[in-house]
């Protein structure tokens, strides 16, 4: 039987797990960051967000992020859900930003 799933991502995640609140319909939900890339991440909430939902997620980094991002894929996992959140409209500031924490994340993991 084939394999069917295709790989859409354009860059690796960096696997980790740090707070992160997401703000949904101004509902603010608190989890945990699994994975984070330049172009999205991989949350774990107790809550159910649907798939193509508008979300802020904020997260516990230094400097502390704040990204808009858009549900593309849910799963459950446990009593919570994972959820695959694709970046959208990062300023240049917030995307240097990103880009800083990934590798400041990276080498405080593996250097």
């Amino acid at each position: 039987m084939a394999n069917t799933f295709s790989e859409k991502r354009k860059t690796e995640r960096l696997s980790l797990e740090i707070s992160a609140q997401c703000n949904f319909n101004g509902k603010i939900l608190e989890g945990y960051c699994l994975d984070l890339s330049p172009g999205g991440l991989r949350l774990h909430i107790i809550d159910d967000i649907p798939i193509n939902s508008k979300v802020v997620v904020s997260l516990d980094t230094k400097p502390p992020l704040k990204l808009s991002g858009i549900t593309k894929w849910r799963q459950k996992k446990g009593l919570g859900n994972l959820l695959g959140i694709k970046f959208l409209e990062l300023s240049p500031e917030q995307d240097a930003d990103l880009r800083r924490v990934i590798q400041s994340l990276f080498w405080k993991n593996f250097g």
